[in-house]
């Protein structure tokens, strides 16, 4: 009788513990369902693209030779070539703005293939296909036009020169050239958003996805994302995330990923660069989402007074791969924002 009773209370325990297991599983399921459907958008995987301009140049071409599996295309404006400053500040402030005798193509292949050996950046080969396009201003004082060269010279090894997309020849200043927004073409202006009757933001975004629909009025939600758990790696409580008013009820959109340059991050200009920059008025029109993430200025250690993007490795040595503290924050806003997490 008392082994029956045993039995029976034990039985009923296993019964109530799978009931329990089960009811856990599949509210894990619903949580893990809902965590990746952070937006009611689709994003497709295929057509995940970056670009930047000055310290955001150098942080395109460092996250996408780190995640070059999931970016699919880059835009460098007034940028340099990969790993340029190898965790220096005075290479960084050097040749790596003013060129001049500094580039050994053998110490950045034994870099990239180090890295690759230890997987902290994506294996080169699949860059073979993507869309690479370089820009650099005509007028630029603040960066040698050798340097912007020498990130095709870095591209070649890895891709086709028909991928590679070079622009020297229009009059602009160190900034962002745009169709009417902002200063003189010539000058450098506050928010280094320059008017030169060239509209740089569509010519990137034509280059990576093909002849486009017009650009239209930006009649989407510009939204605020947390980006607060990033501190640490000096980004701003909030990045900013257009979306266009078509991108709604899972409606499949592409991603394309602005970095900022120096001084031009909310911090210092709100959101001027993110609404006259010129990308959101092609994005409404093409299902385009749009991400600006934003990293702050520190004026102690680390030391980034502009609020630049990590280029030569104020966060930690790895700045340039996978590991880096920026490069990882990203990358998994993207996911959030692509609905992989």
């Amino acid at each position: 009788m008392i082994k029956k009773y045993i039995f029976s209370t034990l039985m009923l325990i296993s019964f109530f513990l799978l009931v329990s297991c089960e009811s856990h599983n599949s509210e894990e399921k619903a949580q893990s369902s809902q965590s990746k459907k952070a937006y009611d958008f689709n994003i497709s995987k295929d057509n995940i693209t970056v670009s930047g301009i000055s310290s955001g140049g150098y942080m395109a071409t460092q996250f996408h030779i780190s995640h070059s599996e999931k970016i699919a295309g880059v835009a460098i404006i007034a940028g340099g070539p990969y790993w340029c400053a190898r965790y220096s500040i005075s290479r960084a402030l050097g040749y790596c703005m003013k060129g001049g005798n500094g580039t050994d193509p053998n110490t950045v292949s034994d870099y990239v293939n180090k890295s690759q050996l230890e997987k902290s950046i994506d294996n080169v080969a699949h860059l073979k296909n993507d869309k690479v396009w370089i820009f650099h201003g005509a007028n630029d004082i603040v960066m040698a036009n050798s340097v912007s060269r020498a990130i095709k010279d870095f591209y070649l090894n890895y891709t086709d020169e028909s991928n590679i997309t070079t622009i020297y020849d229009v009059p602009v200043n160190h900034g962002m050239p745009t169709q009417n927004t902002g200063g003189k073409c010539d000058t450098i202006n506050e928010n280094f958003l320059n008017a030169c009757a060239y509209d740089a933001a569509g010519e990137i975004l034509q280059n990576f996805y093909g002849e486009l629909t017009a650009r239209t009025q930006a009649k989407g939600k510009l939204i605020q994302i947390d980006q607060s758990k990033y501190q640490k790696a000096q980004f701003a409580d909030s990045g900013y995330l257009y979306v266009p008013s078509s991108c709604k009820d899972n409606t499949t959109c592409a991603l394309h990923t602005v970095f900022h340059g120096c001084m031009q991050s909310s911090e210092f200009i709100g959101d001027a660069f993110v609404k006259g920059a010129g990308y959101n008025e092609w994005a409404e029109s093409n299902n385009i989402v749009v991400f600006y993430p934003q990293v702050n200025s520190s004026q102690f250690s680390p030391m980034n007074p502009k609020g630049c993007w990590d280029w030569w490795g104020y966060t930690n040595e790895d700045y340039s791969n996978q590991k880096g503290p920026q490069i990882k924050a990203v990358n998994s806003m993207i996911d959030k924002i692509s609905g992989v997490q």
